[in-house]
């Protein structure tokens, strides 16, 4: 009977190694339930230190006996008793922590692709189980969540950030408050050219230019439906002071 906490001297490993190999007494032997269920009570819980781990991987290198199961397949029975064991597991972070450790700089798999016949044995796999891959068709994000993405990838947070030369009235236009006093506008005024009434080639002028009414930029009460031809006859568009009057008095009704 072995004593709790016994264990053998570097020799006597060595001499009871060396008296196993070629030993064919066991080959194909298989312990019983009990006997599985004895060992895995017993190692429950054990630790092994970081030199016992190193020499057992360099041990098994390149020994596929204590793998028999490469190159099988699990049966359906088995395949869900594994399902169910793992569902609802959660790694702890130390666990995944190491996890992303040891797959830092794991070459193996960068650029491998799947083959027509495994995508389609996937394919048919998640069919089968009735997954369904996640859709935006008809969703649409909330303003909050627009605004939360702009801004992780605006500025310097952007991957093409140069140090700010982007120009003032294009910082304005691709801005989300632009885009929604724009549609404000547009709504308020039936999506229609105020001057020539029609509807094609919208844009959303203002009538006090920002630069000297900075404060006025998402003011709907400053901004009015134009079509492309009559914005440009306007005094914000290339300096030309035309149709002033009748652009200010339109909007003063």
């Amino acid at each position: 009977m072995r004593l709790k906490g016994f264990h053998h001297s570097e020799e006597v490993k060595k001499k009871k190694s060396g008296a196993q190999i070629g030993n064919k007494n066991r080959l194909g032997t298989k312990q019983s339930n009990e006997t599985k269920l004895k060992i895995s009570k017993a190692l429950k819980g054990v630790k092994r230190s970081e030199e016992t781990r190193l020499k057992m991987s360099i041990a098994l290198i390149g020994n596929n006996r204590g793998n028999g199961n490469r190159g099988k397949k699990c049966s359906e029975a088995i395949k869900l008793k594994i399902s169910k064991k793992l569902k609802g597991r959660k790694l702890s972070e130390e666990h995944r922590s190491k996890l992303s450790e040891s797959l830092k700089g794991n070459k193996r798999a960068l650029g491998y692709k799947h083959t027509e016949g495994h995508k389609k044995k996937v394919s048919e796999t998640l069919k089968k189980i009735g997954h369904k891959p996640p859709s935006w068709l008809g969703k649409h994000h909330t303003e909050e969540t627009k605004i939360k993405e702009r801004e992780s990838h605006s500025g310097d947070k952007c991957y093409n950030w140069k140090g700010g030369i982007t120009p003032f009235r294009t910082k304005i236009w691709r801005s989300i408050q632009y885009q929604d006093w724009r549609n404000k506008v547009f709504e308020r005024d039936n999506y229609t050219c105020q001057i020539c009434k029609t509807k094609k080639n919208l844009v959303a002028h203002h009538i006090k230019n920002f630069k000297e009414y900075p404060e006025l930029i998402f003011e709907v009460s400053n901004g009015l439906t134009l079509c492309v031809d009559c914005h440009r006859k306007t005094d914000n568009y290339g300096n030309k002071a035309r149709y002033i009057t009748k652009v200010t008095s339109m909007k003063g009704n």
